[in-house]
């Protein structure tokens, strides 16, 4: 797997973001990087790295204590071990206490363990 360095900048609430390598990151055929240049509002928000409780499909309901399921409103910006991680408008990600759920390699719908 190879991770895209992306460059940020944040000008009066907007968010603008670049590639400066090729290769994208992504788990199940879903990109965790964007992939082209743009400026986009989005929202930076406190991750946690923490792998969900339950197996990709058996999700329970409800969810344990502390989990809640959210759908994104905005491009949401995170960071997993230094590296930021977008999550796409309208993407289903996961809160654990209040911050973004992150599993192993940047996964959030769910957010994985190593397995």
């Amino acid at each position: 797997m190879n991770f895209k360095l992306l460059l940020s900048t944040i000008i009066t609430g907007v968010l603008l973001t670049c590639n400066v390598s090729a290769a994208t990151a992504s788990y199940k055929s879903k990109a965790l990087i964007q992939s082209k240049c743009s400026s986009n509002k989005a929202m930076q928000l406190k991750s946690v790295v923490i792998s969900a409780p339950w197996a990709d499909d058996m999700e329970p309901s409800p969810l344990p204590k502390h989990w809640q399921k959210h759908k994104a409103k905005l491009n949401i910006v995170v960071y997993y071990n230094g590296i930021e991680l977008r999550i796409p408008e309208g993407d289903t990600y996961f809160t654990y206490k209040g911050k973004v759920a992150i599993g192993f390699h940047g996964t959030y719908n769910p957010p994985r363990d190593m397995s």
